[in-house]
């Protein structure tokens, strides 16, 4: 807002801080009709674990305690009376950048191929 009442073109504005040129219209617009630009807190629900518990769902992974998503929760259960689902110890595997191994049911090459 401070380089367009300098009198700065949008363009130049957004070329500045590498945004889209419609953002700052955009911000412009909202600034006039509201007179703050900050945005509103955002609405849905919040976090299902603090960052502490979600470190130690880390820690049963990284410290070779459990394998799979599913000891995790069954472990990380036990230890905390918390109640959580699968698919959430999944999700935070998942941000942490853990790769997710699945179980296969049958052998990929079939008994025909086995015996060539």
């Amino acid at each position: 807002m401070v380089y367009y009442t300098l009198g700065f073109s949008i363009c130049a504005i957004a070329r500045n801080i590498k945004i889209a040129h419609s953002t700052i219209i955009r911000l412009i617009k909202k600034a006039n009709e509201t007179g703050k630009i900050e945005d509103l807190k955002r609405s849905g629900h919040s976090k299902a674990l603090k960052q502490e518990k979600e470190e130690r769902i880390v820690e049963l992974i990284n410290f070779g305690e459990c394998e799979t998503a599913t000891e995790v929760y069954s472990k990380f259960s036990h230890e905390t009376n918390y109640e959580i689902s699968v698919e959430t110890v999944q999700n935070i595997l998942y941000r942490h950048e853990f790769v997710a191994k699945v179980k296969r049911k049958h052998s990929v090459i079939n008994e025909t191929a086995k015996r060539v």
